[in-house]
């Protein structure tokens, strides 16, 4: 893909909430890629002081990839950047943590969930209700993701719930805690690391065999159906054999979406079509490197779904249900809640 492709119409402007609440030019895909093609023709430096700065003003949502009328694969541009640029000392600090907690099966059970402390407060990790089974051993499984497990752990109750009332899915067990579909390392520059993270969730993949692994977290189920264009060559091919066993629930579910004041995940086919930015604001690593900003579009996403104005809000991303609960009081964040209630 060539950067120089963009057209600059701008028409990723009214679709990225960084843009639609700042105005800063640099907030939206265009004024990144521009910052871009100044740095490839030698114009710019990435020891500019607003370098960092504005290629951080992205909350992943990739809105701006499906306005753009020349066609140009954001995502991919703006991932490779993460991988390839020197990162930040905040970034140094991020990765550092990030492999600790996120390679080892270990690490996503005892230190990932100190990263959700800030959304969920000092609440128990969810603990999954046992599972409706047969005599057989279950083929079907249902993937929390780390979100629904550790911030939102109602969510994560709700979702499997739900799961059980399908007609096709009866009997099924849950994937158990250590195992990550490795989404943040993705986003976040990390992804030489990420065959640590999917060794060991392809090991039990194999062992296990399931027929369906479901998950509501649809960040989570479409990095687990493409994580093998990401894999080195021996693991790529043992992981693309699983990778349409892995089914997400709204695509499955015929009552999704609610009717009531619905807020959607960013990486969907429900995205709702509306000229304004849609996304929360949460964007993961970017609540933490953004706080404020981050807090000021979810508070301007609540108003545009009417919360102020007495409406319930169900939301799809558990990502975005923390988030936008941490944003109201503790008297109405019961009005903030899962999809699958």
């Amino acid at each position: 893909m060539n950067i120089e492709d963009c057209v600059g119409c701008a028409l990723c402007q009214p679709v990225c909430p960084t843009f639609q609440e700042t105005r800063l030019e640099g907030a939206s895909a265009r004024g990144k890629i521009a910052f871009l093609a100044a740095y490839s023709r030698g114009e710019l430096s990435e020891t500019d002081p607003h370098w960092g700065e504005t290629m951080t003003l992205c909350t992943s949502c990739w809105a701006c990839e499906e306005a753009c009328p020349a066609g140009l694969s954001i995502k991919d541009l703006f991932l490779e950047w993460r991988e390839n640029h020197p990162p930040t000392q905040w970034e140094r600090h991020l990765r550092m943590l990030l492999r600790l907690a996120t390679i080892t099966p270990l690490g996503v059970r005892t230190l990932l969930p100190l990263f959700f402390l800030p959304l969920r407060g000092l609440k128990s990790r969810w603990k999954a209700p046992l599972p409706v089974t047969s005599i057989h051993p279950p083929k079907s499984f249902f993937f929390p993701g780390c979100f629904s497990r550790y911030a939102v752990p109602d969510a994560a109750t709700s979702s499997y719930k739900r799961v059980l009332s399908l007609d096709s899915f009866k009997d099924v067990a849950v994937v158990p805690s250590g195992l990550c579909c490795g989404s943040a390392l993705i986003n976040n520059g990390l992804l030489k690391e990420l065959p640590a993270t999917a060794t060991p969730f392809l090991e039990w993949l194999e062992k296990r065999n399931p027929l369906a692994v479901i998950t509501a977290d649809n960040t989570c189920g479409q990095t687990l159906r493409t994580l093998h264009h990401s894999l080195p060559s021996h693991l790529e091919k043992r992981w693309k054999r699983f990778a349409p066993r892995f089914q997400i629930l709204q695509e499955i579910d015929p009552h999704f979406p609610p009717k009531e004041g619905f807020q959607s995940a960013c990486h969907n086919e429900h995205r709702c079509d509306k000229p304004e930015a849609t996304c929360c604001g949460f964007g993961g690593s970017f609540r933490w490197q953004h706080p404020s900003l981050s807090r000021r579009i979810g508070k301007r996403r609540l108003r545009h779904l009417g919360f102020h104005e007495g409406g319930d809000i169900r939301v799809e991303g558990p990502g975005c249900l923390a988030h936008l609960r941490r944003l109201v009081p503790p008297s109405q964040r019961a009005r903030i809640r899962p999809w699958t209630d």
